[in-house]
């Protein structure tokens, strides 16, 4: 369950990331009743099996007949930042994946990063940064990261990431162009990590300093913002409370 709208008296229009029929919507009747057994099972960030079918086949929507929970990520919810980054990650990957995508991978993904998410393990802008390449390379936006695009040097203290194509030039054919992010050695093989790594490796990596980790925040934030053409509501509202945190609640 990606996004829930209350419809009617007791009703919920819901979108829904499938793995094969990429995301749907779905009428739940009667599922905000506390007596329905779709309550539960059509909540936020609900993981559950669902039957569904159509009234008629010129229509995209569909009716929810039955829903049964898996899995609710409860723990996305204890605390505020992480609930606004859980949000944005769901309007995300509503935005490229499409009806009847083949979203398996990208379901897989934002499980995974929800539950991390809520166990509050890695810091929040690492997990941010990696969702986004790697969704974004799932969903046909593929970065070029695995060497300079111009002579092909794998590694140079220099690295210098392009977001509005997404290609990556050492400090030699960067040379004076402009709109690129300096990431060098340490951001790129982390977003290369990001890209390419096994799903049980794809958080081996850390980031040692701040200023790292703004960089590869930037870099994979401004990359993603290209791909998709505009900056979400939820990214905004995320950036607001972690601003707020950060100026108000150093310490917490």
């Amino acid at each position: 369950m990606i996004r829930e709208t209350q419809t009617g008296e007791a009703d919920k229009l819901l979108t829904i990331l499938t793995p094969d029929l990429g995301i749907v919507t779905a009428y739940a009747r009667r599922a905000r009743s506390f007596r329905s057994n779709k309550n539960a099972a059509t909540s936020m960030f609900a993981y559950s099996e669902f039957v569904l079918y159509k009234r008629s086949e010129h229509t995209e929507s569909f009716i929810i007949d039955e829903a049964n929970v898996i899995r609710i990520l409860y723990d996305v919810a204890n605390g505020f930042e992480e609930l606004s980054l859980a949000n944005y990650f769901c309007e995300l990957v509503s935005n490229v994946v499409g009806q009847g995508d083949d979203a398996a991978e990208q379901l897989r993904l934002t499980l995974n990063i929800l539950y991390l998410l809520g166990k509050k393990k890695y810091p929040l802008g690492q997990l941010k940064g990696l969702y986004e390449l790697r969704l974004m390379g799932l969903s046909g936006f593929m970065p070029r990261l695995l060497s300079c695009e111009n002579c092909g040097c794998y590694e140079h203290e220099r690295m210098v990431f392009f977001p509005q194509d997404g290609t990556l030039l050492c400090g030699d054919c960067a040379g004076m162009k402009t709109g690129g992010i300096v990431t060098g050695l340490g951001v790129t093989a982390a977003m290369r990590y990001c890209i390419y790594a096994e799903d049980s490796q794809m958080l081996s990596f850390s980031l040692k300093t701040e200023k790292a980790m703004n960089t590869f925040v930037n870099a994979a934030e401004n990359f993603t913002i290209a791909q998709i053409e505009r900056v979400l509501p939820t990214l905004e509202f995320y950036k607001r409370i972690a601003q707020f945190k950060n100026e108000f609640l150093p310490n917490e």
